[in-house]
């Protein structure tokens, strides 16, 4: 190797000097650019949340079958339940003329009356909501010739049409 003078020497020194405080510049210049910034906006903050919440839920495995069905069946059991109770309505209210056949009278004839109450049967039980039940557990309260009597609303027959003797 050939040996370097001393004015050589001098003018790399020199340019070494000049890189260095060119570099030093640069650096100052990017330091006071990162002081300047502003802070992120509200809608970067909003899409850097959005974007961890994807990688989470890419992270976390999606329920199971049998868990979903699990979860469904646990939401049923706790939604109140409806209690659609089967009315039955009957053609007969208060005041309408009324007869009893034979058969529920309990007496060998025919009874006339007025309505004068209905009852409505609020007890509960099994198949407290279906129409059978409604249909044989309503009566109603007839005056008759022999006084208030409580007959099954099933027996009764409206009458129509008042025949005249």
């Amino acid at each position: 190797m050939a040996k370097l003078s001393t004015k050589q020497r001098q003018e790399i020194k020199e340019q070494l000097r000049i890189k260095r405080e060119l570099e030093k510049a640069e650096n100052e210049k990017q330091e006071q650019l990162s002081d300047n910034k502003q802070q992120p906006s509200l809608q970067d903050i909003k899409n850097m949340v959005s974007e961890q919440k994807k990688v989470e839920a890419q992270s976390n495995p999606t329920p199971t079958q049998k868990e979903q069905l699990r979860k469904i069946k646990k939401n049923i059991r706790k939604a109140p339940k409806k209690e659609d109770s089967k009315k039955v309505s009957w053609n007969i209210g208060p005041g309408d003329l009324v007869e009893v056949p034979k058969r529920y009278s309990g007496v060998d004839q025919v009874l006339y009356g007025i309505v004068t109450k209905l009852s409505e049967d609020t007890r509960s039980g099994v198949g407290r909501g279906s129409s059978s039940f409604s249909r044989n557990s309503s009566q109603v309260q007839i005056l008759t010739t022999g006084g208030f009597k409580w007959f099954l609303t099933k027996s009764v027959r409206k009458l129509e049409k008042c025949v005249t003797v």
